[in-house]
């Protein structure tokens, strides 16, 4: 027994090694693609920055030596300027596109590096990132967690299955209309999943925050038609009456209480209903900004990674 537990530690240690030697590798990859872009728009940059004061020279010394000359300095020098703009414009416009390029290559490869490392899970089926596709503004919506959102956007579509079960997960930012403008209400990653054991009534459930910063977080507000049925230092669960715990098991709401949240995820709001289920991890620029000038930190995908199979946990137990 004793000789059984140490190959089991032993096991761990190799996991833990093989996972730590893989964050390194990933972390030096996408610094090393974030450095040749970088380069690239500071390049383009200084170059433009150089042509304009030459292009100034350029002009100022036309107009001192060429227009004096008469009829004909005066037409040398539009000559030289029509040239000059359209020579500038051109080259800009032409940078503008190379550059606009590399960014889209350099975004597509980062989200492409950290999805691959995030749902590498032997539990994941069929996984796929796309590009193309988007998660829209009724993705939110039609969770009713926040009352007032009018707006979204959102980037970084993935797709996959697990338990059985169809999932979208994506970047997501939601706007709240106020007083004739928007405002950001939500920022971090949506996730989508087909149900099971599909509700009438739907369930709320809120991770609350653990970071003094976060504590005014307000958490999920369109509940208007539902009860509190549960609350504690964790979790708040707003349901149509408490029959509904009964679709939690408790071990469930363990692993929900469990996860870290800190400054890097500030809370996690999760709804049943007849349709599927929304999970809304509100995450911090750590996770949720492509680094073009600082530097990329490996941590924040782990924890995103260590967020994401605690919550496939949770779902698993509900829908037994």
């Amino acid at each position: 027994m004793h000789e059984k537990n140490k190959n089991v530690e032993v096991e761990d240690i190799k996991k833990e090694i093989k996972e730590e030697s893989k964050s390194h590798l990933i972390e030096d990859d996408i610094n090393t693609r974030k450095r040749v872009f970088s380069k690239s728009f500071t390049t383009y940059r200084a170059v433009n920055t150089v042509l304009l004061v030459l292009t100034i020279i350029i002009v100022t010394l036309s107009y001192i030596f060429l227009f004096p000359i008469g009829t004909n300095g005066m037409w040398a020098t539009f000559i030289i300027i029509a040239v000059l703009v359209m020579g500038m414009f051109v080259y800009s416009a032409l940078m503008k596109r190379s550059i606009t390029k590399k960014a889209s290559t350099y975004m597509s490869d980062y989200y492409r590096i950290t999805s691959d490392y995030v749902y590498d899970d032997t539990n994941i089926k069929n996984y796929r990132i796309s590009s193309d596709k988007q998660m829209t503004l009724e993705h939110f919506t039609k969770a009713h967690l926040i009352k007032d959102v009018i707006k979204a956007g959102s980037r970084n579509y993935v797709e996959y299955e697990f338990n059985g079960q169809e999932f979208v997960v994506s970047d997501y930012i939601a706007y709240r209309g106020v007083n004739k403008t928007t405002e950001p209400i939500f920022l971090g990653k949506l996730l989508v999943a087909s149900i099971k054991k599909p509700l009438k009534n739907r369930i709320v459930i809120y991770r609350r925050p653990d970071e003094e910063s976060y504590a005014s977080c307000p958490g999920p507000n369109d509940v208007d038609d539902l009860t509190k049925v549960l609350e504690n230092k964790k979790l708040i669960i707003y349901a149509k009456d408490e029959e509904a715990l009964k679709y939690l098991p408790a071990k469930a709401l363990e692993i929900l209480e469990n996860i870290e949240t800190n400054k890097t995820l500030a809370d996690i709001s999760i709804v049943f209903d007849e349709e599927r289920i929304t999970v809304a991890f509100s995450y911090g620029d750590d996770l949720m900004v492509v680094p073009l000038r600082e530097p990329f930190y490996f941590s924040s995908q782990t924890k995103f990674k260590e967020d994401l199979k605690a919550v496939h946990e949770f779902i698993k137990l509900t829908q037994k």
